[in-house]
């Protein structure tokens, strides 16, 4: 079998059997690493597995889908180590992960990584984490534009297979630069919504306007996952949902989903065509939608894709919202419903004094809060995976390696039972 690896930025090409280059060996690869970038202990290795698919991308990446892929990891490891490529894994080696967790395989100059995957809808895998593009289009400078488009490759290149913007988003300007970033990467998925606000109302003519426009800002013949950002309060969810299912048989869109709907509304939509994808608030601090909509998703085969894991930056340190990129130069009242629900001053306190006591957990754990409060997201459940935006490429890295952490289930339990109202 013939394989392509990236080590430190070259490519380097492998003849190999895997069966046969995988026996017999045995030995441990670096653990993962504190906050000031140590081993923390070497991870013993010792499975007898089998390799079952081991593919290449455009950038050479390996993908391994297979529940041997700690194996498959100790032979990179072996190459790159013949290579002068020092070992860093940044997370725990999960040898009981179930196979159809798929996985990214990246070998670079920081090591080793894992992103975990889960299936969109009905079609294919996605990572867990993935990139938020809201954030990108609210500094309207050239340097600013130059930094959100690293960010983007920084977390593709970290093993993000998708961005998540929409029509609003600085009014066409985010999914203008998420084409920038993804110019020679037709590989990763654009999610992207369609707010009624712009339209008046979502007739078929206007959906299939406004789908058509996001199509020519980003440079694509189809969209990968198309999203109402919300309900239409004019017309009947049926209505608006059975325009998306024609768009979807049309082929203009690959799959279709809903933003910040109901469980009622949910279901209506289901019967009518079934819903790929639910986009609704989602972290340690909101719980409650993802609590509604939990049973439907397991039962149909809906991803949750939860957005403001970060809480807008409360689960990073942020304690207020003037800090943020949304809240420069704005007052109180300028604060939206979701912005308010997190910084307005009826619950910044209760929330501040929380996110103290998370920190306790996440310190005694040797991780950042941030990354703590994205893996406990994605690891709920076999459907729900988070949106993480940041126009910094080192904070989405971070963002992006919260996806290959796996949580000891004492930790998640532990965050499960602490609540704000405690």
């Amino acid at each position: 079998m013939r394989t392509k690896l990236a080590v430190d930025g070259r490519e380097c090409l492998e003849e190999l059997d895997p069966p046969a280059a995988l026996s017999g060996s045995s030995g441990n690869l670096g653990g993962p690493l504190d906050q000031a970038g140590r081993d923390r202990g070497p991870v013993p290795i010792g499975m007898d597995v089998e390799v079952l698919v081991v593919e290449e991308d455009q950038r050479g990446a390996a993908h391994v889908e297979h529940e041997g892929v700690v194996r498959w990891l100790r032979h990179i490891a072996m190459l790159t180590k013949r290579r002068g490529v020092r070992q860093r894994p940044s997370m725990e080696l999960d040898p009981l992960a179930p196979a159809r967790e798929a996985s990214i395989l990246l070998v670079d100059g920081r090591g080793l990584r894992l992103m975990r995957l889960k299936v969109l809808g009905n079609g294919p895998d996605i990572s867990v984490v993935g990139f938020g593009a809201w954030e990108t289009s609210i500094d309207e400078s050239s340097v600013a534009a130059d930094r959100a488009i690293d960010a983007m490759r920084a977390g593709v290149e970290a093993g993000m297979t998708w961005i998540d913007t929409a029509e609003v988003y600085g009014m066409g300007r985010s999914e203008e630069l998420v084409a920038r970033a993804l110019e020679d990467r037709p590989d990763i998925l654009v999610l992207t919504k369609v707010w009624h606000r712009l339209h008046g109302e979502l007739t078929r003519d206007a959906v299939r306007s406004a789908a058509e426009a996001s199509l020519e800002r980003l440079g694509r013949d189809a969209l990968d996952l198309y999203l109402l950002l919300e309900a239409d309060p004019r017309l009947a969810v049926e209505d608006t949902w059975e325009t998306m299912a024609a768009l979807a048989d049309e082929g203009l869109v690959r799959a279709v989903g809903v933003c910040n709907f109901t469980q009622e509304h949910v279901r209506r939509c289901e019967r009518v065509r079934h819903v790929d994808a639910v986009q609704n608030q989602f972290s340690l601090i909101h719980r409650d939608e993802h609590t509604a909509l939990s049973s439907h998703c397991a039962r149909f085969g809906t991803t949750f894709i939860a957005y403001g894991p970060l809480a807008l930056g409360l689960l990073t340190g942020t304690t207020a919202f003037t800090d943020t990129s949304w809240g420069r130069g704005k007052t109180l009242d300028q604060l939206s419903a979701y912005q308010r629900s997190l910084f307005g001053p009826e619950v910044l306190e209760g929330h501040l004094a929380y996110v103290e006591r998370l920190q306790i957990v996440a310190n005694r754990a040797g991780l950042p809060l941030s990354q703590v409060a994205l893996a406990w997201v994605s690891l709920r459940d076999e459907f729900t995976v988070a949106i993480a935006g940041s126009t910094s490429a080192g904070n989405t890295r971070a963002n992006a390696a919260a996806g290959s952490l796996r949580l000891e289930p004492s930790l998640l339990a532990e965050l499960d039972a602490l609540r704000i109202s405690d």
